[in-house]
């Protein structure tokens, strides 16, 4: 565990406390070097022994110390809003990135696919018209057909997963 070190600090007292704030800071300094505790020496801030008197020490002294904490905590909340915003674009960037590429993924099996044929080898040993070709049609999507004549039946293949 480790201590924070007390660096920027005040102590406000009366005129009549003096001695107890001198006490107060002797014992600090005694005992915060054992305890590991960095002490450095405070703004001292003597004020009369009034209500008003603590208050307007305390808007003097205070009120621009704070300002100060203020202001460091807006750089440091903005530092943290640019990180967030830097985070944010890289990732969108890697998404566009990782679109790109699964879409370029898709296209190469997609053709990789339409590379792959396949080969019918149909024989029609006794066809009558020896100069006629057989010819093949596709009545729907996912049926080929062959028709060849006389005598031979026309051939039909059911495709399966014909995406």
């Amino acid at each position: 565990m480790t201590s924070i070190p007390l660096e920027n600090w005040l102590l406000f007292y009366t005129r009549r406390n003096t001695d107890v704030a001198d006490s107060l800071l002797q014992t600090l300094n005694k005992v915060s070097g054992p305890m590991g505790i960095r002490l450095q020496r405070p703004g001292m801030k003597e004020y009369d022994d009034r209500q008003e008197a603590l208050l307007r020490a305390l808007q003097q002294n205070v009120g621009q110390q704070v300002k100060v904490k203020q202001l460091r905590l807006e750089r440091e909340r903005e530092k943290a809003m640019r990180e967030q915003e830097l985070e944010m674009l890289q990732r969108q960037k890697e998404a566009e990135h990782f679109k790109t590429w699964a879409e370029q993924e898709d296209n190469f099996h997609l053709h990789q696919a339409k590379l792959r044929v396949n080969k019918f080898n149909i024989f029609y040993p006794d066809l009558m018209d020896k100069r006629s070709m057989p010819q093949y049609f596709e009545p729907s999507f996912s049926i080929l057909c062959f028709h060849s004549g006389p005598p031979y039946e026309d051939i039909a293949f059911k495709i399966v997963n014909c995406k």
